[in-house]
């Protein structure tokens, strides 16, 4: 009975981080579209470093676990 608690509550984490970095990912872009970033330097370089990062090392961690599959 735990371990199934557990597994939900990992697979609604799952969930719920990828909806927060879909709404990222679109602000990002609404804000490129706008011309937000043409006024406000500073966000478009923290906005835009945090996704780098975070999609960086999401891609690390996919190929890693690709790797243990060979």
């Amino acid at each position: 009975m735990k371990s199934q608690f557990i597994i939900i509550l990992v697979f609604i984490s799952g969930v719920v981080c990828f909806a927060g970095y879909c709404y990222a990912i679109i602000d990002w872009l609404e804000d490129c579209r706008t011309g937000v970033y043409h006024h406000e330097h500073f966000e478009a370089f923290y906005e835009t470093s945090a996704l780098v990062l975070y999609s960086a090392l999401g891609l690390r961690f996919i190929h890693s676990k690709l790797d243990s599959f060979k």
